[in-house]
C-alpha cells in the first residue's frame, strides 16, 4: 500500500456521482491493499506519423500495480511492445492482460493503439472515451481519440477533438501534426463531394511509324513467293500529327476512400500529308477505385469507337480489374487481369480478343512510386485456321513515378514482351527448305514523360516513346519513335 495509490483513487472518487462515492468508500480499504497509481503532468511526445501514432502530448504515468510483481512486469512489457510497434506480440500480451487491466487508464491507452493498428477504430473509440470520462485533461488520449474518429470516417467529431487540444496551446510539433490532420479532414470532406469537370486539350508531335509498318534494312526472309523486298504499303510511314481532345469527367464518391469515376472523350487526329490515317474517336469509361489501409482495388470498363479516314473502323471494349494487399513493409501485391475485345467494321478484317492475367506489385517510397507487372497474355482472332495470326506470350513492365517540387512529375516505363505464334506462317519458310516457319517476336518499349501543373486548370505534358519489335521473320520487325507535347485546360 502506497500514498500514491491513495492519491490516485481520491482523484477518481471526486469525479463519481454521490451514490457511487458511498460505494467507493466501502471498497477503499480493499483497493488500498492492491493498487498503486501515480500520475504526473503530461509532456510533449515527438510526432511519428509513419508508425500510425500522431505523436501527441505523451505523459509519464507510473505503472499500475497488480496482485503480483509478475503482472506489473507483463504490463510494462506490453507497453514496450506497443511503443516499438511490435504489434503481433502486443496483441498476444494484450489478450493475457485484458481480464486484469481492462478499464485501467494506462492499459486502455496502449490497448487502444493496438485496436487502431488492427483497424478496429470503433472499439478504440470506446476504450479512449472511457479514459476521458475520468481524466478529460489527458490530451494524449484525446489526440488518439481524434485519430480513431478520423479512421472511422467520423470527420466532424475528429475535427472537434483535434481543435479541443489545439486550444490548449500545445508544443509546436503537436500543433503541426494537428494542422496536418485538419488539412486531411478538409481534403477528405471535399473528396466526398461529387465533382464534375470539362476539359479541352491539344497535342502535337512526330511519329516515325504511324501505320505500324516494317522497318526492313536487309533482304526479305525466304518465302514461298520468292519476294526479296516489301511493298511500299507494308513499310513504315513517318508523319507529324496534331490531335484535339474534348471531354468531361464526373467523380461520385461512395465513401471516404472510394469513388466511381465516369468520363467521356472525343478526339480527332490529323496527319498532314497522310490523310488516309486521320482518325476520329469517341471513348467512354467507368472506373471504380478504392484505397484503404487493407486493400487497393480498381475495376474499369472502357468502350470506344474509331473512324479511320471518315470510315467506321473498329469498336473496342476493355474490361480490367486489379487488387493489391499489404505484403511486406511498403510492398503491396495482388492479382491483375484484363480482356480487350475488338469488333472490326471493315471487310477483310476479323474480330479479336486479347486476355491478360498476372501479378502487380507496388512500392510507395515517397516521393517515388514503383510498379511492377508480370502477366501471361494471349491473342486470338475470330474464325478458324487463324493460328498463324494468334499468339501466346509473357509481359513484364516496370514503371516509376516521381513527384518533384514545383508541381512537376516524371514517369518512366520499361516493358518487355515475348510472343510465340500458334501455327506456322503461311508465307515464310525455314532457310533452305519449303517448311513453313513458326513466328516468334520480342518487343521492347520505353516511355518517358514530364508533367507540369502550373495552375489547377492547366496541365502540360512532354512525352517520348520508343518501341522495337524484333521477329525471327524480318518482315515483321519494326521500330517506332513518338515525341509529343500536350496542353490540357480544365474548367
Amino acid at each position: 500500500m502506497t500514498v500514491a495509490a491513495l492519491s490516485e483513487y481520491r482523484v477518481y472518487t471526486r469525479r463519481l456521482t454521490p451514490s457511487l462515492a458511498c460505494l467507493g468508500f466501502y471498497l477503499l480499504p480493499a483497493l488500498l491493499l492492491s493498487t498503486a497509481v501515480a500520475e504526473t503532468p503530461p509532456v510533449a511526445e515527438p510526432a511519428n506519423q509513419s508508425s500510425g501514432n500522431i505523436g501527441a502530448l505523451a505523459e509519464a504515468v507510473a505503472p499500475l500495480s497488480a496482485d503480483s510483481a509478475d503482472a506489473d512486469t507483463a504490463l510494462t512489457q506490453f507497453i514496450a511492445m506497443v511503443e516499438t510497434r511490435d504489434w503481433a506480440n502486443a496483441r498476444v500480451m494484450a489478450n493475457a492482460l485484458l481480464d486484469r487491466f481492462e478499464g485501467t487508464p494506462r492499459f486502455d491507452l496502449y490497448y487502444a493503439q493496438v485496436l487502431i493498428q488492427e483497424g478496429r477504430a470503433q472499439e478504440a473509440i470506446f476504450t479512449l472515451e472511457r479514459i476521458l470520462v475520468y481524466a478529460p485533461e489527458r490530451h494524449r488520449v484525446r489526440l488518439d481519440l481524434a485519430r480513431a474518429y478520423f479512421i472511422n470516417n467520423n470527420l466532424e467529431r475528429s475535427r472537434t477533438e483535434f481543435k479541443q487540444v489545439l486550444a490548449t496551446n500545445p508544443p509546436a510539433n503537436v500543433r503541426d501534426n494537428i494542422n496536418e490532420f485538419l488539412s486531411r479532414i478538409e481534403a477528405a470532406q471535399r473528396a466526398q463531394i461529387q465533382q464534375f469537370q470539362m476539359f479541352a486539350g491539344l497535342d502535337v508531335g512526330y511519329d516515325t511509324n504511324i501505320n505500324g509498318g516494317a522497318t526492313l534494312n536487309e533482304p526479305l526472309a525466304p518465302n514461298l513467293l520468292g519476294l526479296t523486298d516489301l511493298s511500299d504499303a507494308s513499310k513504315a510511314i513517318d508523319s507529324g500529327f496534331g490531335r484535339f481532345r474534348l471531354g468531361s469527367t464526373w467523380v461520385r464518391p461512395t465513401h471516404l476512400r472510394a469513388a466511381n469515376l465516369y468520363s467521356l472523350q472525343g478526339l480527332t487526329t490529323l496527319s498532314p500529308g497522310n490523310s488516309g490515317y486521320n482518325q476520329l474517336g469517341l471513348n467512354g469509361q467507368w472506373r471504380y477505385q478504392s484505397n484503404t489501409d487493407r486493400s487497393r482495388q480498381t475495376l474499369a470498363v472502357n468502350a470506344g469507337q474509331l473512324w479511320l479516314d471518315n470510315q467506321p473502323w473498329q469498336f473496342s471494349l476493355n474490361l480490367s480489374a486489379e487488387a493489391s494487399f499489404p505484403a511486406w513493409d511498403a510492398i503491396w501485391l495482388g492479382p491483375i487481369a484484363s480482356s480487350s475485345l475488338s469488333f472490326a467494321q471493315q471487310d477483310g478484317r476479323s474480330n479479336s480478343v486479347r486476355d491478360a492475367l498476372g501479378l502487380v506489385a507496388t512500392v510507395q517510397d515517397a516521393p517515388r512510386r514503383h510498379r511492377f507487372v508480370s502477366q501471361y497474355i494471349q491473342f486470338n482472332r475470330a474464325g478458324t485456321d487463324n493460328g498463324f495470326n494468334e499468339w501466346r506470350g509473357l509481359a513484364q513492365q516496370y514503371q516509376l513515378d516521381w513527384r518533384w517540387p514545383n508541381r512537376l512529375t516524371t514517369s518512366l516505363a520499361l516493358e518487355h514482351q515475348w510472343h510465340r505464334y500458334q501455327a506456322d506462317d503461311r508465307l515464310f519458310v525455314e532457310q533452305g527448305t519449303t517448311d513453313n516457319k513458326r513466328r516468334s517476336d520480342q518487343r521492347l518499349a520505353f516511355d518517358a514523360s514530364l508533367t507540369w501543373v502550373p495552375e489547377p486548370w492547366l496541365t502540360s505534358r512532354s512525352g517520348l516513346r520508343y518501341s522495337w519489335l524484333d521477329s525471327n521473320i524480318n518482315a515483321y520487325s519494326r521500330d517506332q519513335w513518338v515525341i509529343s507535347q500536350s496542353l490540357t485546360l480544365t474548367f
